[in-house]
């Protein structure tokens, strides 16, 4: 994935030569992002795609599912619990360990097939509790605002919400 930063300045100086700007461009189209009038992204979903947590029947060797973090920020968690978390008697705890996607803090999702399916198998075969952050992402939200959602994330499982 591509990591991107640009700040205002070397914008403006993008804005002021049609050169840059059309490499800009390119780099938007590459990427399957389209820059819209209010600053924000579009991320084409035939390349962003997202597939929602695992059923209780399916085959898969973690169950998951989706909760929420922060109802004002959008930000929540794809939680992965092994399979054999379940059975009597149950394990008195689990490690936990928090996983952040890829994507530079401006693309993908922890809902991204590839990332439910590398957490899926990694809960299953740590025998942990995948916790999968899905934080706010740039340009519409700048940094420290990811970082700030993984913190909260952070307190969220210290504090036992999960």
């Amino acid at each position: 994935f591509y990591h991107i930063s640009i700040s205002i300045s070397s914008f403006q100086k993008l804005n002021s030569n049609p050169s840059k700007l059309k490499m800009l461009s390119d780099l938007y189209e590459r990427l399957h992002i389209v820059p819209t009038p209010d600053g924000t992204l579009t991320r084409l979903p035939e390349f962003y795609p997202t597939v929602p947590p695992s059923a209780a029947d399916s085959a898969v060797p973690s169950l998951s599912k989706d909760a929420p973090i922060n109802h004002q920020h959008g930000t929540w968690a794809r939680l992965f619990l092994p399979r054999r978390a379940l059975s009597d008697p149950p394990p008195t705890k689990l490690p936990i360990v928090i996983f952040l996607h890829g994507g530079g803090f401006v693309f993908v999702s922890a809902a991204h097939p590839r990332y439910q399916d590398f957490c899926t198998h990694a809960a299953s075969r740590l025998g942990a509790l995948i916790v999968s952050v899905e934080y706010r992402l740039a340009p519409e939200h700048r940094l420290p605002a990811a970082y700030d959602d993984v913190f909260e994330a952070l307190a969220w499982v210290r504090d036992g919400k999960c």
